[in-house]
């Protein structure tokens, strides 16, 4: 278990930070986490992750980074399945072309919900900016996702094989997030919690 930790890139750091990074490993939970980072690669990245239960729950996390290239909040790679993120933060700001969460994989079993996800980085012309970033067409197929809130600045929502423009366009192609919305979050303190 990955549990109640505060991480915090220095702002002056110019190295790659990775807040969580997971590979190759059997947890059960990453609950309560947070990430600050000013120039982070990766809030979470995870490779090859196993569950030593009948899933991986990451819930209640919340990560705030700032990108200035292509930086992910959730970075999913290959072989990890059975995977449920459940009330997790993520908020990017800067001027990079950040995704919230992306997957250059098709995976199954993964559940997303009751999430916040929301991409300051960049502007409205930003194209490269998304929320989410599936590689291929279908990958969201073996994905359960629902409930969730998302929100970019830049001027298509996700990604999936090509770009998504809005909400609604996500839920036809994808028939995923029929409860979701598409909002900006009105943080009373982003510096204090998102949560």
């Amino acid at each position: 278990e990955i549990s109640g930790n505060e991480l915090l890139q220095e702002s002056k750091s110019s190295v790659g930070f990775y807040g969580i990074h997971l590979e190759e490993t059997r947890g059960d939970r990453i609950c309560a986490n947070r990430i600050m980072a000013s120039r982070g690669y990766y809030g979470f990245y995870f490779s090859s992750v196993t569950p030593l239960q009948e899933r991986l729950l990451v819930s209640n996390n919340e990560i705030k980074m700032q990108v200035n290239a292509s930086n992910c909040g959730i970075y999913i790679y290959n072989h990890c399945h059975h995977l449920s993120f459940f009330h997790n933060s993520i908020l990017l700001t800067g001027n990079g072309m950040g995704k919230c969460l992306y997957t250059p994989f098709v995976l199954q079993h993964i559940s997303l919900k009751n999430n916040h996800l929301v991409n300051l980085g960049g502007n409205s012309q930003s194209y490269q900016s998304q929320v989410l970033y599936f590689y291929a067409g279908n990958g969201a197929t073996g994905w359960d996702m629902d409930y969730n809130a998302y929100y970019n600045v830049g001027s298509n929502l996700h990604y999936a094989g090509g770009q998504v423009a809005s909400l609604a366009d996500w839920q036809a192609i994808s028939g995923k997030d029929r409860q979701s919305v598409c909002c900006r979050p009105n943080y009373s303190d982003r510096e204090t919690s998102l949560l």
